[in-house]
């Protein structure tokens, strides 16, 4: 009996466990933001751009393999020739941010 009782105490713990410290990893999504402004430049080199908004606001955004492009140009590095453009910047991280896509809207 003792040794029952023991074995269920246990089975009770670890069934607590589970439910306190469930075994599979929630992940959470990035959030996602945006920001749309004038292309200010490209660095190939460093893999970024900086974009400015109407207020005056600068932000770099770094690119990588993934960061889609969509419009005119359907290149990072083709943006390089279209300083002055309005773009819209989709992109995670704030501390360092990585533009997940870049929407050209045209030459004005």
């Amino acid at each position: 009996m003792k040794t029952s009782i023991v074995l269920s105490l246990a089975l009770i713990a670890g069934l607590a466990g589970l439910i306190a410290f469930p075994t599979s990893a929630v992940s959470q999504e990035p959030e996602i933001s945006l920001f749309e402004g004038e292309l200010v430049g490209v660095d190939a080199e460093n893999e970024s751009l900086t974009v400015e908004n109407p207020d005056g606001i600068q932000m770099t955004f770094h690119y990588n393999e993934e960061t889609l492009v969509q419009g005119v140009q359907t290149t990072v590095q083709g943006l390089s020739r279209m300083t002055g453009t309005r773009i819209r910047v989709i992109y995670t991280g704030e501390d360092n941010p990585l533009a997940r896509r870049i929407v050209i809207f045209g030459e004005e």
